[in-house]
């Protein structure tokens, strides 16, 4: 039986890791981004040769073709069977106050590094005859939460992107699938925890503490990062249909009621929560 392959971004901590960790124990050859050499040399250590790091900055746009050319190699004849896009980040803030860079910066790093990555990796992809693209979505992709405007943004064109590829990818046995977390455990939160601070001072002000106190109920909720990962067990276990999947605690809301509900309606609950 031929070992089985992945290439996942963003494996240091999260989704990322756990995804690698799941793959290692079913026998699978890894190859997993990492931005530290440290993290590298731990991840490399805990699972020895059967992951392989590479330390890249998805934003790099330089440096992977030579990167694209290495990891072919060494797969030979054999192709890849998974690539995960799960590297992200997510800028907080109104879009108003937001500056350009990090507006750039979270298109770069959620949308055009992953077709960047699904481009440079499709021919290995489409080698095996049949393979698959995980790519790690949200639900902020199919509802937009005010002050989180830009990452919804990023989070959109995924969903967009991962229906082009799977449609396109059609002929090629290369099927598609976009997973949609609501918010998961993970360290992300400490990353974000202050992320309103810096708009103490504009118009938006007054709302900041209500913002911060739905983040605070939406950590309450958050899922463990084993639901998200037994998802993608049944993908690679060829066991999964949907082209996507929600995974929060209000399934039933993104799946059903939001197409629904009217838009000025939910903009009224918005403006209960928030405004008022």
């Amino acid at each position: 039986m031929n070992e089985k392959t992945a290439f996942i971004t963003g494996t240091s901590t999260g989704i990322g890791a756990a995804t690698a960790e799941l793959l290692c124990s079913k026998g699978w050859k890894v190859y997993g981004t990492v931005r530290k050499i440290s993290d590298a040399k731990d991840l490399t250590s805990k699972y020895n040769d059967r992951f392989e790091a590479v330390v890249y900055d998805v934003r790099d746009v330089e440096s992977l073709p030579a990167l694209t050319e290495k990891i072919m190699l060494d797969l030979g004849d054999k192709g890849l069977d998974l690539l995960v896009n799960n590297a992200g980040i997510a800028v907080a803030g109104p879009l108003e106050e937001i500056s350009n860079d990090d507006f750039e910066m979270q298109l770069d790093v959620n949308v055009k590094a992953v077709f960047r990555i699904t481009n440079a990796f499709i021919p290995a992809l489409i080698k095996n005859g049949h393979s698959n693209i995980i790519n790690i979505g949200s639900i902020s992709g199919l509802f937009t939460s005010p002050f989180l405007g830009a990452y919804s943004i990023s989070k959109f064109a995924v969903e967009s992107m991962s229906d082009t590829y799977r449609r396109e990818l059609l002929p090629f046995g290369v099927d598609v699938f976009c997973l949609e977390p609501g918010p998961i455990i993970t360290p992300i939160w400490k990353k974000t925890a202050n992320a309103f601070d810096k708009f103490a001072h504009s118009r938006y002000a007054p709302f900041l503490p209500k913002i911060a106190d739905l983040s605070k109920k939406s950590v309450k909720k958050a899922k463990p990062v084993s639901e998200v990962i037994a998802v993608i067990d049944q993908i690679i276990q060829q066991k999964a249909n949907k082209p996507r999947y929600v995974i929060a605690a209000n399934k039933l809301f993104y799946n059903f009621f939001r197409h629904l509900l009217p838009d000025r309606f939910i903009d009224r609950q918005i403006k209960k929560k928030i405004y008022s």
